[in-house]
């Protein structure tokens, strides 16, 4: 290690010792940057003259990942997609599913994308497990440094008597420290399963919503057909009605015009309303009142006429009678 840059000690370290689910990607993220812009020649004695180190930027990549995975799957059950895609910069979420899909095989770690609830699920992991063992005896490890550069231990004592009773110590806090961790762990699966079965009532109320207005809208639409298909059966009616009256007023006004000893006036038939049959038949009326009237004025004139020739007639006649009857009165008297 002592050969390398301090770039590759520092993703070293961050890849094998640290534990940062959260901050790991973007604590790796700027020393990749760095890695991929170091290379150059070595010594004429080494077979391999020039390397880029850009070539193992991918392959850190893809560990950083696994190791992102492997380090949130130790601390969360559940989580949505979209947060653990904010974690991880290098890929798609298209991309770390793959490379999951390879390390569930290689029993790396274990987990499984639900699509259907937006959810990636890491199966349970005991506190025992070997992972976290390591991780304790490493943070153990580190805090008994610390500990004892802080206070020296008492040149007597023997280190193992030192160290023994600090470790045990250390890893019972970290024991309570990790068993509150899986207390709020669950408190958050429990709240986010309450939360997945609210928002699927909610969807479901939505649902049931939405069929109510859907089954309203379909009955006032059937509400309007009924009513338009009886306004349209009552026009019907009314215009049969309609024709029927036509037709016996067109019957009436060709006997009229029969029993005059006329031609009735053609009519056109094909558009032959009620309407026009009665304007036809008020036309005639108020013909035959006019024709009445010019009769009645006529035969009116006659009667005056004869009635005038009467008297000029009458009046002599008249005369030679009055006459005639005083020279009777005269011979009687």
């Amino acid at each position: 290690m002592s050969c390398v840059s301090q770039e590759v000690k520092d993703i070293y370290y961050l890849l094998e010792h640290e534990f940062l689910p959260s901050d790991l990607a973007l604590k790796v993220l700027p020393l990749l940057n760095k890695i991929s812009k170091l290379g150059g020649k070595f010594t004429f004695a080494s077979s391999v003259p020039e390397v880029q180190f850009s070539q193992y930027v991918p392959a850190l990549e893809k560990l950083a990942t696994l190791r992102l995975l492997q380090q949130v799957s130790n601390v969360y059950q559940t989580m949505k997609i979209d947060n653990l895609a904010g974690l991880i910069p290098f890929f798609d979420f298209s991309v770390v599913e793959k490379i999951s899909v390879d390390a569930v095989k290689q029993k790396f770690l274990s987990m499984k994308v639900d699509h259907m609830k937006n959810v990636v699920i890491f199966c349970k992991t005991s506190l025992e497990a070997d992972g976290l063992k390591d991780h304790l005896a490493s943070f153990a490890e580190q805090l008994n440094k610390a500990r004892q550069l802080i206070c020296p231990p008492d040149r007597k004592q023997s280190k193992l008597g030192a160290l023994l009773p600090t470790l045990s110590e250390v890893v019972a806090k970290e024991h309570k420290r990790l068993l509150a961790r899986k207390s709020i762990i669950e408190k958050r699966k429990e709240e986010q399963e309450r939360q997945l079965l609210e928002m699927e009532r909610e969807e479901e109320s939505k649902k049931l919503r939405l069929q109510k207005v859907n089954d309203e809208a379909e009955k006032i639409r059937l509400e309007k057909e009924s009513e338009l298909r009886r306004k349209q059966r009552i026009q019907r009616e009314m215009e049969e009605k309609e024709k029927e009256e036509a037709r016996l007023l067109l019957e009436e006004h060709e006997k009229r015009f029969k029993l005059k000893g006329k031609k009735a006036p053609p009519i056109d038939k094909a558009n032959l309303s009620r309407q026009t049959l009665l304007q036809i038949s008020l036309i005639e009326q108020q013909k035959q009142r006019q024709d009445i009237e010019k009769k009645l004025q006529k035969l009116a004139k006659t009667m005056d006429h004869l009635e005038r020739a009467k008297r000029e007639e009458a009046a002599p006649l008249i005369e030679a009678a009055y006459q005639q009857r005083l020279v009777e009165e005269r011979i009687l008297h």
